[in-house]
C-alpha cells in the first residue's frame, strides 16, 4: 500500500488541499446532467413530451459545455500559465 499511497504521505498540506478539491470538483461536474437524466421520464410524462423532444431538452444542456469547449481551444491553460520557466 505505501508504495500505491506513498506520494501522498509525502504531500504538503497545500497539495493535499488542491488533490481534494480537484477530485471534488471532477466528482461533482457532471452531477446536474446525472439528475436531469434520473427525472427526464417523469419530466417527459408530465409535459406530454415526446421522444424526440426530451431528447432534444436533453441534448440542449450540453451544447453550453461544447460551445465554451471550443471557445476555449487554443486558450492557454493554467499549466501553461504557472508552469516554471527554464
Amino acid at each position: 500500500m505505501n508504495a500505491i499511497c506513498g506520494w501522498l504521505a509525502e504531500a504538503s498540506t497545500e497539495q493535499k488541499r488542491t488533490l481534494l478539491g480537484a477530485s471534488l470538483g471532477w466528482m461533482l461536474d457532471s452531477m446536474d446532467v446525472m439528475l436531469y437524466a434520473l427525472v427526464l421520464g417523469e419530466v417527459q410524462r408530465a409535459l406530454h413530451l415526446s421522444a424526440a423532444q426530451s431528447g432534444a431538452m436533453m441534448s440542449a444542456t450540453l451544447m453550453p459545455q461544447h460551445l465554451a469547449a471550443s471557445a476555449s481551444a487554443g486558450l492557454p491553460t493554467a499549466s501553461d500559465v504557472c508552469a516554471p520557466s527554464h
